[in-house]
């Protein structure tokens, strides 16, 4: 019953560790209707006609086609595209309560700067997506850089296992889904882009109601993990008393 005790209450804490070092990342996907480029358009003609600029957060799902800017090429695959991303991952094992856990962080990070098209049945918008993920973006170019990966010695915090360039492209005629805030900056087309209240601006190429359904599963299984953590917790001083009982 000690043992019991002692391993429930360990267990416990030690879940609820790992969820507050760890903690589920999701992004916020908002609740909203789906809007087509002519609706939107609306939208800006009634701003203009009572004198207001217009700011709206809008979803969209239309195909994406080259800016003024033309294709662009992504530096390091020379992939022909309209968006692009890379980065740079660092992944290394860091001594945390006495045991080596796997992190990874991001070093470097470059995207394009250029606008792109979102085209449906009803017309064309433009997008202005800087610094933000194409979420389901495919992966075209994967580089592992070289070096001497570093051994864990006692007295480290922290040792890099290795180095990954990566760089991701969203192909022109891609259909996806943005949300973000429509504004009318541009004389010649509605654009959307980063809220600038700073509210959330999503590009996927991954339908909304999968974005949801992603979220939620995460934030259950957190909590079912949370719960675990206090059940094992409250568990320990039940097993405690049935020792001196028993």
């Amino acid at each position: 019953m000690l043992l019991g005790a002692a391993f429930s209450a360990g267990s416990g804490m030690w879940v609820l560790e790992r969820l507050q070092d760890e903690p589920p990342v999701v992004d916020p996907v908002p609740g909203t209707e789906t809007w087509t480029v002519e609706e939107i358009e609306a939208l800006r003609e009634g701003s203009e006609e009572i004198g207001i600029g217009l700011r709206r957060q809008v979803g969209i799902v239309a195909a994406v086609g080259p800016g003024r800017d033309g294709l662009l090429t992504a530096p390091g695959s020379g992939v022909e595209c309209v968006w692009w991303r890379s980065e740079k991952i660092r992944y290394y094992k860091e001594w945390v309560d006495g045991e080596w856990r796997d992190r990874t962080e991001r070093i470097g990070h470059d995207w394009s700067r250029s606008a792109f098209t979102l085209t449906d049945e009803t017309g064309t918008l433009l997008v202005r997506a800087t610094d933000v993920e194409v979420i389901g973006a495919p992966t075209v170019r994967s580089r592992r850089e070289g070096f001497e990966p570093e051994s864990p010695r006692p007295g480290q915090e922290s040792v890099t296992t290795k180095l990954v360039h990566t760089e991701y492209a969203l192909p022109a005629g891609t259909t996806i889904f943005v949300h973000g805030e429509a504004h009318d900056a541009d004389e010649h087309f509605v654009t959307i882009g980063k809220p600038l209240d700073g509210g959330p601006f999503i590009l996927s190429m991954q339908p909304e109601y999968l974005l949801r359904n992603r979220a939620r599963k995460t934030l259950i299984a957190a909590d079912k993990t949370r719960l675990m953590g206090y059940v094992l917790l409250v568990l320990a001083p039940l097993l405690l008393v049935l020792a001196f009982m028993i």
